[in-house]
């Protein structure tokens, strides 16, 4: 599939991890941003600092390591924000999403880890690892899961290392907006602020509350910008091309093992001195792959 400007939306999507960090990084989005960190990890921040989202190297592999949005709020707590548009490789309901739940934890641990050592280790500062999901992952409708230190009685070891799923694919898109808590509310935002067919709704939200203007805003310029646009096409035009890949190698999958079958059958039906002529009728395979097996 061909992919060209005609194709691209007017306002590109916030739930694509590319836009989204190119939206809430800048600093005429820092009221949004703030409001996203306090809706959906709790965080009352005043205030927030965009850190470098490249990590510091400690070997060759951290180099294919970065982060969407790493800040830490004006209490020191370090918060990461990642995007995820779709499943990772080789992700599905059939193994759990086992990818990007120990992704979370590895990001969650590095995250964690970042801060400078404590004088004392109950002083250390709270760590969020935030991964918000344009699709399913756990097999219930709750959109927000959190995940820190228990036991199997519940009982709290720790909360300075945090969790946090927010699933955007689980909103009531039937619900009424006025009738949306503001997690609702900011996943519809996140999820159709990009799609035609709500921008009604999306005009409401702006007018409802500043956060929602400055990020449209925001997302409006960033929609625009030609270096965006071009980055997302790009970005747009691989996935579809993995797809494509992944289709052919599916197929290609299929029929290497039907041939792998057939020589199967063909070497038990040789084993039984069957003439060529009825082996080839029976399986498929000509003279010379059938000699030489």
């Amino acid at each position: 599939m061909e992919i060209n400007e005609i194709l691209l939306p007017e306002i590109l999507p916030a739930y694509e991890d590319g836009i989204f960090k190119a939206i809430f990084t800048r600093p005429e989005s820092e009221v949004a941003l703030i409001d996203i960190i306090r809706t959906f990890t709790g965080v009352k921040a005043k205030s927030i600092v965009i850190k470098n989202n490249e990590r510091t190297i400690q070997n060759a592999d951290d180099k294919r390591i970065r982060f969407d949005i790493s800040c830490t709020a004006e209490n020191g707590e370090l918060i990461d924000i990642e995007m995820q548009a779709s499943a990772m490789d080789g992700d599905s309901s059939l193994n759990s999403h086992r990818s990007i739940k120990e992704r979370a934890v590895f990001y969650e641990a590095m995250l964690h880890s970042s801060q400078i050592r404590p004088k004392s280790y109950d002083e250390q500062k709270k760590s969020i690892q935030l991964m918000i999901c344009n699709y399913n992952i756990f097999p219930d409708d709750k959109i927000i899961r959190r995940f820190n230190f228990k036991d199997q009685d519940g009982n709290i070891l720790s909360d300075s290392m945090n969790i946090i799923f927010a699933e955007l694919s689980k909103l009531d898109v039937s619900k009424p907006l006025e009738n949306m808590d503001d997690l609702e509310e900011w996943a519809f935002y996140l999820r159709y602020s990009g799609n035609p067919k709500y921008k009604e709704l999306i005009e409401s939200l702006k007018m409802q509350k500043e956060a929602f203007r400055m990020a449209y805003e925001t997302q409006n310029i960033v929609s625009h910008d030609q270096f965006e646009r071009a980055r997302y096409m790009s970005r747009l035009k691989f996935e579809l091309d993995q797809e494509h890949n992944q289709h052919i190698w599916e197929r290609q999958g299929i029929q290497i093992g039907e041939y792998q079958k057939a020589l199967a059958i063909a070497k038990s039906l040789r084993l039984m001195n069957l003439p060529t002529e009825m082996i080839i009728k029976a399986t498929g395979l000509t003279e010379e792959e059938i000699q030489n097996i």
